[in-house]
């Protein structure tokens, strides 16, 4: 089995949304502070691929970071169930898409 840190994790496109308010997941092992760390993380990677000198489009990081408080909890970005997921156009997949859309239009 291969084992990595999550700071050799290497994408172009990432979506960290989480419920500012989630009391299910602690549980399960992912509290809030979860999504706050990997907010900062990725937000840091996103400032040394910005910042390096003959960084190209290639090295670029498109960050969405969602982290909603709405009384919703686990479910905030559940279809139909939460506040903060109600259009397609606020979906994580929708996201992700028209990130890759902009890479590409590069």
């Amino acid at each position: 089995m291969y084992v990595y840190g999550m700071h050799e994790v290497n994408v172009k496109n990432v979506c960290v949304w989480y419920a500012q308010d989630d009391c299910l997941s602690p549980g399960a092992g992912s509290p809030p502070e979860h999504g706050e760390w990997l907010a900062k993380m990725f937000q840091n990677k996103q400032e040394e691929a910005d910042g390096s000198s003959g960084a190209g489009e290639s090295q670029k990081v498109r960050l969405s970071i969602r982290a909603e408080n709405v009384g919703r909890g686990h479910m905030t970005y559940a279809p139909s169930k939460g506040a903060a997921y109600t259009v397609v156009e606020e979906t994580i997949p929708q996201t992700l898409l028209q990130m890759v859309k902009q890479t590409k239009e590069k």
